[in-house]
């Protein structure tokens, strides 16, 4: 019995060092998806009964998979469904014979053999960094990169930060997201810092090309930021947009191509014009270690008027502001919400552990299995606390230990809750170890709460 439940005590442990490692690249890489989904360029494999679409993240892409990505990366879809493509291979699938024929057509992909693609095999991370390196412009045939090497290339010109090399073991629908979203952010080969890359997606246009951070050239098809003024630390730059929904649209994604790039988004408010003659529609704040963006829209009078002699001309300017991260010092308003969070956390947390204790002393099997399920349900309603709280401390880097202990919390508890079946044969086991591990969590929150007061000045 004693080895049994050292072994789930064991389970439990690994559970927690996953999901708290895991937590900023599992994140990062569903976000790449959504975006690319968004845009009509990633799809799911199915829809689960939530409604949501089922990426599947962490399976490997098959040929014909990383082939359709290709192709809808470089807005070709609806060019590769319209056609009948002729090519040897006899063993495509249906649904994949527009892309890979298109590909093959164009000289993008070539098969295993004369007649075979093998479609269902899985790609590595070089197979798939060769495609998108061709898409950017670059050519292994004429030596640009070594397609079994490819990563030496596509970490040199920033389109991977060195993650995927010769060890890589592992490469999946994820990565295949994640690599797919920054080459739309990337520049072509040979056109210099003017080429972006503009394409047209079953969602409408895409910019692909967004300037890079501090530098802003060419931001559109048509026209670069303009550098507005400086006052002492903090750089101004503008763009003036013809209507409201493209000014709209056009700060949206240039705040969360930022934040796709490692910035926190710290405020987001995007509310109708009541009276276009007045303020700002949309305000976006974003922070990293080094910088701050302030993104925002203002209506702008433009000359002419109608004939009641009212000036009906308008542009919306996108202003964006620069200035270095100064130290973020934490609201007291924002502290306040983290405390009352954290002490529901751990008055749920304490509730559970006295139910899984009763459990233990229960005179009945009935009353066990209750006291169990009352304590399980406390630490759903503490991780549920501990993941607004690790929400609330985004943006704030002087709370990123004080989050990291949150994090574990929260990873603990969704192991004691939502990660477990309770029946009428493993209540007793769960029991003990959630009293076994009470007094590392007791230490974890008293760490948390420390830390805090530190921070509040207590």
């Amino acid at each position: 019995m004693k080895k049994y439940l050292a072994f789930l005590c064991l389970i439990v442990v690994v559970f927690m060092g996953i999901t708290v490692s895991a937590y900023a690249i599992d994140d990062e890489l569903v976000g790449s998806a959504r975006a690319l989904d968004e845009l009509g360029l990633f799809s799911g494999i199915g829809t689960a009964e939530n409604g949501y679409p089922i990426y599947a993240l962490d399976r490997g892409p098959t040929r014909q998979e990383a082939i359709a990505m290709l192709v809808r990366l470089m807005g070709k879809e609806n060019e590769a469904m319209n056609k009948e493509w002729s090519m040897p291979f006899t063993d495509v699938d249906k649904w994949a014979k527009p892309y890979v024929g298109y590909a093959y057509a164009n000289g993008l992909t070539s098969g295993t053999s004369e007649t075979t693609f093998s479609g269902n095999d899985t790609v590595t991370a070089s197979e798939y960094l060769t495609l998108i390196l061709r898409f950017l412009g670059y050519s292994d045939k004429n030596g640009d990169f070594s397609w079994d090497q490819s990563w030496v290339l596509s970490d040199k010109i920033g389109l991977t930060d060195g993650r995927y090399n010769a060890n890589t073991k592992k490469f999946t629908r994820g990565d295949a997201a994640l690599i797919s979203f920054h080459a739309i952010g990337m520049y072509r080969k040979g056109n210099g810092a003017s080429e972006i890359i503009v394409q047209s997606t079953p969602k409408g246009r895409v910019y692909s090309r967004f300037p890079k951070i501090l530098s802003f050239d060419n931001v559109t098809d048509f026209a670069p930021f303009e550098h507005s003024f400086d006052i002492e630390d903090t750089v101004y730059y503008y763009y003036s947009a013809n209507t409201l929904p493209f000014a709209e649209q056009f700060a949206k994604d240039y705040a969360y191509w930022l934040k796709s790039k490692g910035y926190s988004l710290i405020r987001e408010e995007d509310d109708p014009m009541v009276n276009q003659y007045k303020g700002s529609d949309i305000v976006y704040e974003l922070i990293n270690p080094s910088n701050e963006y302030k993104i925002t829209i203002h209506t702008a009078i433009d000359g002419g008027s109608s004939g009641d002699g009212y000036n009906n001309n308008f542009t919306y300017d996108i202003s964006v502001e620069i200035s270095p991260t100064k130290s973020q010092k934490v609201p007291q308003d924002v502290l306040g919400k983290i405390r009352t969070h954290l002490v529901y956390a751990g008055k749920s947390d304490q509730q559970g552990i006295v139910y899984c204790m009763s459990t233990l002393t229960a005179n009945s099997a009935y009353y066990g299995a209750y006291y169990a399920g009352m304590g399980q349900n406390c630490f759903v309603d503490a991780a549920k606390e501990y993941q607004i709280i690790a929400n609330l401390c985004e943006g704030y880097p002087e709370l990123d230990e004080f989050r990291a202990y949150i994090l574990t919390l929260y990873a603990i508890d969704l192991a004691s809750g939502e990660a477990v079946t309770l029946t009428a044969y493993n209540y007793l086991d769960y029991a003990v170890i959630v009293c076994e591990g009470s007094t590392n969590m007791a230490d974890l929150y008293e760490k948390a709460f420390e830390e805090l007061n530190r921070i509040m000045g207590d």
